[in-house]
């Protein structure tokens, strides 16, 4: 939004807390009358895209580890910058395991797995 001379802003100061009148456009100041502090014009723009993130698990109450855990929603790659929708479910109990990964911008499928868990190897160090 670049902001025409004739149009005017109500700015604070950041020292004394008065409220200024001000006509200005970016790049230009403007002096307080009360602390004689300077102001400087700087105009930004930008956008904020709502994500969500839900995982969900259950286990039963004499086990230590989940029976089923369900994760969905949206996940950030960090080796490519870039957003992604995923959907992961591991069941235990019927030994499956579904991932499904979408790129938010493209729709490009980035995995798609639906297997037996027994099948399933996580990428990293088993321990």
């Amino acid at each position: 939004m670049v902001m025409n001379s004739s149009e005017q802003t109500t700015a604070r100061c950041p020292k004394c807390g008065a409220s200024l009148l001000a006509r200005g456009e970016e790049g230009t100041s403007i002096r307080c009358n009360q602390c004689g502090s300077e102001l400087y014009f700087k105009y930004l723009e930008g956008s904020i895209t709502p994500s969500g993130y839900l995982l969900r698990r259950a286990r039963s109450p004499s086990k230590a580890n989940y029976r089923i855990q369900r994760e969905e929603g949206d996940s950030f790659y960090r080796k490519t910058g870039r957003w992604h929708k995923l959907i992961r479910i591991i069941d235990r109990v019927r030994k499956w395991y579904y991932e499904h990964i979408v790129d938010s911008e493209t729709g490009e499928v980035i995995s798609h797995k639906d297997q037996s868990l027994t099948d399933h190897r996580r990428i990293g160090n088993p321990k």
